[in-house]
């Protein structure tokens, strides 16, 4: 498996990998090259999206299969941890903070 990007491979009738702990739980038929990776694959812990958070999130085995699959490089995608995920919830609607337009923080207008 090449770490920097993946290729697909044409679809057979290959049944999913027998799931292991933390690893891909999708049931299925896959390809031939997507079966091998499955093997491989284990939940991941990843660091927070936000600079200056040092908690971590989970790139579940499922969703790097589903990357793999797509063709998508196999760098996890930019998530925040489940703590900054929450903190960032509750900042409401930029739209009802109007020193954010006026200082011209947020362009809502366009």
């Amino acid at each position: 498996m090449n770490n920097s990007s993946w290729s697909q491979g044409e679809p057979h009738a290959e049944s999913a990998p027998s799931p292991g702990p933390n690893g891909v739980t999708i049931v299925g038929l896959f390809c031939e090259p997507c079966t091998d990776v499955a093997r491989k694959l284990k939940d991941r812990a990843v660091n927070c999206g936000i600079i200056g958070c040092s908690r971590k999130w989970t790139w579940k085995a499922d969703d790097q299969i589903q990357a793999f699959a797509a063709g998508k490089p196999n760098e996890p995608p930019r998530r925040m941890c489940a703590e900054c995920r929450a903190e960032f919830g509750k900042l409401g609607d930029a739209r009802s903070v109007p020193h954010l337009r006026l200082q011209g923080h947020l362009d809502l207008d366009t």
